[in-house]
């Protein structure tokens, strides 16, 4: 039997004990409930103000974009749309150079590309290789965004154009493309002519683990190289390379036993040469910038005048291609500078349409009086209509 005097100052066995303990956790609950509540009913005042306070910033923004200050881009916004609408309205008035426009036919880029493979073949060339951009598209109606729509890839696309004997004596084209081979039915629903005498595109495929450019060589488009041949024989075909190709690209083809021969103005020339209906693009591109121009005022800013430029081209179906509006010596590093009475304006732009490209080059100035009162009002006329809701 153990000491009673010890038993009884066992806390464990103490009679109060448990009572004092349970006294003391109901304290501790109390003070964590108390402590909850107040977290709730802090979290429950932030919210309502949060909610008042954005009410009210929604009322102020409300009241600012129904109340622009002047001078803001928001009052300037209105004027940049009525100068849109005096250009389109103007620009609508000599839309002769649409009359009988049509798309452009296959048997037009097939003789493009013939009279290219003659100048090859005077060239001494045995190949002519181009990657998407202006001159792909203008021998096979691709442009560089029908390919690359999210901009240029690593994996390219080339076409090949050979010159070759036809029946008749003369020199044809041999086009073929150069694709990855998850890219050949992409390739084949682009539609891309070629001569009746051809089923299907001839496409050399490639596999991802594979080298492009040696897969170009060891085709069946190049002889392959003769063993028997003298070593000071350079068997390597001689290749033309647009100046849009790549420069890894015109690397590989160069590893990969491919002679490179230096564009030749003969060849960079053909692409330059506009049809009729190239021309009549470049009239209507001409007629753009005049309209422009006639409807431009100061304060402007140079994003705002190429808004006008692709609205106006937008109006009569063009798709630009490339466009650049400059005020006075800024091309270099073009800010956003704004039109004043006596600045210069350079504009580039060019066009697409139906199959055709064309492109302008213009410089002018706006501080013409016998203009600057005529070109005002119709701006003023413009805006005034829509102000009227007409």
């Amino acid at each position: 039997m153990g000491n009673p005097d010890l038993e009884l100052q066992n806390p464990g066995r103490a009679p109060h004990h448990h009572r004092r303990r349970r006294s003391r956790r109901d304290a501790a609950g109390g003070v964590c409930t108390a402590v909850a509540a107040g977290m709730l009913l802090a979290i429950g005042v932030w919210g309502i103000c949060f909610d008042a306070s954005t009410r009210s910033l929604l009322r102020l923004q409300q009241h600012c974009l129904g109340h622009p200050a002047p001078g803001s881009a928001l009052a300037a916004s209105g004027v940049l749309d009525a100068a849109e609408q005096c250009a389109v309205r103007s620009f609508a008035k000599d839309a002769s150079f649409l009359d009988g426009a049509a798309a452009i036919e296959a048997d037009e880029l097939l003789a493009r590309r013939n009279a290219l493979a003659e100048v090859l073949r005077d060239e001494g060339v045995d190949a002519f290789i181009v990657e998407p951009g202006f001159t792909f598209e203008y021998y096979a109606n691709v442009s560089r965004a029908d390919w690359y729509p999210s901009g240029p890839e690593s994996q390219p696309l080339l076409m090949v154009i050979q010159p070759a004997d036809g029946c008749d004596g003369g020199i044809v084209a041999k086009t073929a493309f150069v694709a990855p081979l998850s890219a050949v039915d992409r390739l084949r629903a682009l539609s891309i002519p070629r001569p009746s005498s051809e089923p299907s595109l001839d496409i050399v495929a490639w596999q991802p683990h594979w080298n492009p450019y040696a897969t170009l060589r060891k085709s069946p488009l190049f002889a392959p190289v003769d063993p028997l041949a003298g070593e000071h024989t350079d068997q390597r075909p001689v290749l033309m390379v647009d100046r849009d190709t790549r420069s890894f690209v015109v690397d590989g083809l160069w590893d990969a036993g491919f002679r490179y021969k230096r564009l030749t103005p003969s060849v960079r020339q053909l692409p330059q040469s506009k049809v009729s209906a190239a021309e009549r693009i470049a009239g209507g591109l001409d007629s753009a910038v005049h309209a422009v121009r006639a409807c431009l005022v100061p304060g402007q800013t140079e994003d705002g005048a190429r808004r006008m430029l692709d609205a106006t081209l937008a109006s009569a179906g063009l798709t630009p291609q490339r466009l650049a509006v400059l005020f006075d010596v800024n091309g270099s590093a073009p800010q956003g500078n704004v039109l004043r009475e006596d600045s210069m304006v350079t504009v580039e732009v060019g066009a697409r349409h139906l199959g055709y490209s064309s492109d302008i080059v213009r410089r002018f100035s706006i501080d013409q009086a016998d203009r600057r009162e005529s070109r005002e009002a119709d701006v003023a006329e413009v805006a005034g209509g829509a102000g009227r809701g007409q």
